[in-house]
């Protein structure tokens, strides 16, 4: 028997792997159906937060256009300021990257990559309190399990900049919410750029969905029409495997002793 997960579509915490090998059912992931379109949006929403694009965007579109012009600073300027990678695996790499291409400097933190890989993506790894002093924007792209389960709380929060963007497209449990909602309310930072949410569909009355300074998309960032297509595609290619005899090629719990023979 085969459970087979989207990697970027529903996530470990939805399924319970212990269980799944007691009793010898495989579990397999997607790892790379959508790299790219995460790491897309996330870059989308740390430009909208620091250019103030929606809200640029509806005012203007309203017709105010002095006011928009009066309220443009502060605004820092991309190139030069700090990107935080908070969880540097596939997805936190690319992004790296791709923040590179605008003249960020990017930190990481992430206790399971090396430092050699770290150096290969432009990554200066540094300790979890010392990126969230020192980024002016903050990208979250780590796994939800019970090690990263509210991983940026009060805490957390407390210690970045006043003028620091929040971007989170990986879980959104995550984030302590509540502790966001206090955080934005009282101006700790400057604003966020959220996909996910601790809970989805988010609840109508969130004071999220009231902020001018926080954008919101519905647990998108991972979908393109090609992406799903690869992902379908992928699930295929591992059934094909697993009903010809063989070992699937992304097995997620690897000690399973599978209910049928593979090779």
């Amino acid at each position: 028997m085969v459970s087979l997960l989207g990697a970027g579509q529903i996530g470990y915490d939805h399924i319970d792997v212990v269980a799944a090998t007691d009793n010898g059912i495989l579990v397999v992931n997607i790892p790379d159906f959508c790299l790219e379109e995460v790491s897309n949006h996330a870059i989308a929403l740390l430009l909208i937060c620091a250019k103030k694009l929606i809200f640029m965007n509806d005012g203007t579109k309203s017709g105010h256009w002095t006011e928009c012009k009066q309220t443009q600073a502060p605004m820092g300027s991309i190139s030069g300021q700090t990107l935080g990678i908070v969880g540097c695996g596939k997805i936190g790499r690319l992004v790296a990257k791709k923040a590179q291409c605008f003249g960020l400097k990017t930190l990481g933190y992430d206790p399971y990559l090396s430092k050699s890989t770290a150096i290969e993506y432009g990554i200066t790894l540094v300790s979890l309190p010392k990126l969230l002093r020192e980024a002016d924007y903050i990208s979250i792209h780590t796994l939800l399990n019970q090690e990263t389960r509210h991983l940026i709380g009060e805490k957390e929060l407390r210690r970045m900049k006043s003028s620091a963007f929040l971007i989170n497209t990986s879980r959104g449990s995550v984030i302590d919410e509540e502790a966001l909602i206090k955080a934005l309310e009282e101006k700790w930072i400057a604003g966020a750029g959220l996909d996910v949410f601790e809970k989805e569909p988010i609840d109508l009355n969130n004071p999220l969905l009231k902020m001018n300074n926080v954008v919101v998309t519905p647990h998108s960032a991972y979908y393109s029409d090609n992406a799903l297509k690869r992902l379908r595609t992928s699930v295929g290619k591992e059934t094909t495997r697993v009903l010809s005899g063989k070992w699937p090629q992304n097995v997620v719990n690897k000690t399973v002793k599978p209910k049928v023979r593979l090779k």
